[in-house]
């Protein structure tokens, strides 16, 4: 598979995240609680017996947020009435959305497989843009428009898939094994790209709106991951208490 080249800017970003934050060791202090009704990712009925927390945070850019890609639709008419653009980066409140977050320290008590996570094909685009499922999840791939599609995952420990959509229809795909950042891409029309992020355990999720994101975990002490597509990853250690709702920023700083 081919990756897209890095430009010198975005190096530079790359760098200074990995040398200047990834060694970083939080006592993370308390936040308010959220008054959000969504689950939390992690949060499992079982739970309720252990000491648990819910760790909070917004992933942070800083700099100049580059202008989006806008592509060639035409030669789909079914595709020609919606403008889309890149969404590599996606900025709001000033904080970067579509991050992966997920504990990469060994985890007690990995909780059951959830049920089955969803990844749509609408308005000639993925949705979500980026995802995260545990090993052995069901992937549910729709086609939700009026076109012929297609779904090709380039894996690397995986068994690849590479599956036509006529409408309308949906396909169930399973993950055996965890594997980082896998593309989905659509053969058919090419600017169309998701990633899904495959884990061992339960606990990860994506920033959402204004870079937020929440995970509920057992206390403990935690190596936090975080990745973007573009920007790439970094980590940080991070102490929980039974009981406390600590808050966790990570900062992309892009010239």
């Amino acid at each position: 598979m081919r990756y897209p080249k890095l430009g010198l800017c975005e190096v530079c970003a790359v760098l200074v995240i990995l040398c200047g934050i990834s060694s970083s060791t939080f006592e993370a202090s308390p936040a308010a609680a959220s008054t959000t009704g969504s689950q939390i990712a992690g949060e499992r009925p079982s739970d309720s017996g252990m000491p648990m927390a819910v760790l909070r945070g917004k992933i942070r850019f800083t700099g100049t947020v580059p202008s989006p890609t806008l592509f060639n639709t035409a030669p789909d008419p079914s595709c020609a009435p919606f403008i889309i653009t890149s969404e590599d980066v996606r900025v709001s409140d000033q904080g970067l959305e579509n991050v992966m977050v997920d504990v990469s320290s060994p985890v007690a008590s990995p909780a059951p497989i959830g049920s089955a996570v969803t990844l749509d094909q609408r308005d000639c685009r993925f949705d979500p843009h980026v995802l995260t499922l545990q090993a052995g999840q069901a992937l549910i791939v729709r086609n939700s428009d009026n076109t012929l599609q297609n779904v090709h995952a380039f894996t690397q420990v995986n068994t690849p898939f590479n599956t036509g959509q006529p409408i309308p229809m949906a396909t169930s795909h399973i993950f055996d094994k965890p594997e980082a950042q896998i593309p989905i891409r659509d053969d058919i029309h090419r600017w169309k790209v998701a990633y899904v992020g495959v884990f061992d355990h339960p606990y990860h999720t994506v920033s959402k709106s204004g870079g937020l994101y929440e995970l509920r975990l057992p206390a403990g002490r935690y190596e936090i991951t975080v990745w973007h597509e573009k920007y790439g990853k970094f980590q940080q250690t991070v102490v929980l208490k039974q009981g406390e709702n600590p808050s966790l920023d990570s900062v992309y700083n892009v010239p």
